[in-house]
């Protein structure tokens, strides 16, 4: 089936996703239906190397202006 970058999910149903990065850095996920995105469904996951400092710096949703529900 190969790789996807989008996954089903009914109502009440939860899921698990297995992502390999191979660059490090800071990636948005979201759901694709506005209004659940605009009232959370969206955030940021960051890849880093666990040898190096941290460089970046994850938005919180008051940082990005959403309200939280």
């Amino acid at each position: 089936h190969g790789w996807k970058d989008t996954v089903g999910v009914n109502a009440g149903e939860t899921v698990r996703i297995a992502v390999q990065f191979t660059k490090f850095g800071v990636y948005m996920y979201h759901c694709h239906i506005l209004e659940h995105e605009d009232t959370g469904m969206m955030a940021q996951i960051e890849a880093y190397d666990p040898n190096h400092e941290h460089k970046y710096h994850l938005l919180s949703m008051d940082e990005m202006n959403h309200p939280s529900k």
